[in-house]
């Protein structure tokens, strides 16, 4: 019954014009991002500018790629949740939702709404953030020289005594230092499955809103945003999002536990839900 509903479900998903439009503007983010980074080395010798790994608009605070930040801080999770988050309020409005659960039961109804839910959040941005460090490789080269431009301090790479000591504070100094494209992909991917469980969080609450679908679409962004105002500095979810915060404290620790915790929050919510008796209604 799962695979069927799944099968029901992601139809649903393709078939909706919010993922497209979601991964266009996802996309023409990332694309504005990258002609405002391209603009701020206009100019330059290209012996003076720094690797593809440092060129991606993921370091958008050094490179002051404004759009990108905007895009961190309010725009990712609102798109993300768009995509599919709303399939419950929308199948409850229309009536189809009792004719689904009928079908194949409520359980793997609800499941199968969740996994779409997660992944498509997942991909509407993984896809457009890949793309990012694919454009990265068309202005800059693939290793710097050694008078490259430093994309935290706005000097010569030669005249930093140690980088190993500048970037201390980053999350995995090690790690961004001797593999930078992979340490980019690790957050790529990280920011990605944010946007997945965060869906989850809209979704989820779609259970309790029944009134108001922007409100639903909106509710994990609104999660998001009290989470960075009562969580202490070194657990603001912003801050692990992308490379290139250099802030003591930064723990690994919570960088695996946080997405495993909502995560799991979410799913004993649904799975709670799946026992009750008026999902449907």
């Amino acid at each position: 019954m799962f695979w069927t509903m799944m099968r029901l479900q992601a139809r649903r998903l393709v078939g909706r014009k919010e993922p497209w439009i979601c991964l266009a503007c996802m996309t023409a983010l990332v694309c504005v991002s990258f002609v405002e980074g391209c603009l701020h080395f206009q100019g330059f010798d290209r012996a003076a500018l720094p690797s593809a790994a440092r060129g991606w608009i993921g370091y958008f605070e050094p490179l002051q790629i404004r759009s990108f930040g905007v895009g961190i801080y309010l725009l990712f999770f609102l798109i993300s949740s768009s995509v599919f988050a709303d399939c419950h309020y929308v199948a409850r409005k229309s009536g189809i939702s009792s004719h689904l659960i009928a079908r194949c039961g409520q359980g793997p109804y609800i499941a199968s709404c969740a996994v779409c839910t997660g992944i498509g959040g997942m991909l509407v941005l993984l896809i457009p953030l890949l793309l990012s460090q694919l454009l990265a490789f068309t202005l800059f080269p693939i290793e710097s020289g050694p008078y490259a431009f430093s994309s935290w301090f706005g000097t010569p790479a030669s005249n930093l005594a140690d980088a190993r000591t500048q970037v201390a504070n980053a999350l995995i100094p090690e790690m961004m230092v001797d593999h930078p494209y992979l340490y980019n992909m690790m957050f790529i991917v990280y920011a990605s499955l944010w946007g997945g469980i965060m869906a989850l969080v809209s979704f989820s609450a779609s259970f309790i809103i029944r009134r108001n679908r922007l409100a639903v679409l909106g509710f994990s962004t609104l999660f998001y945003l009290i989470s960075l105002f009562l969580l202490p500095r070194q657990l603001s979810l912003s801050f692990y999002l992308y490379p290139c915060v250099l802030v003591s404290g930064l723990s690994v620790l919570f960088f695996v536990i946080a997405p495993l915790f909502v995560l799991g929050a979410c799913t004993v919510f649904l799975v709670r839900c799946a026992r009750c008796e008026d999902v449907a209604i």
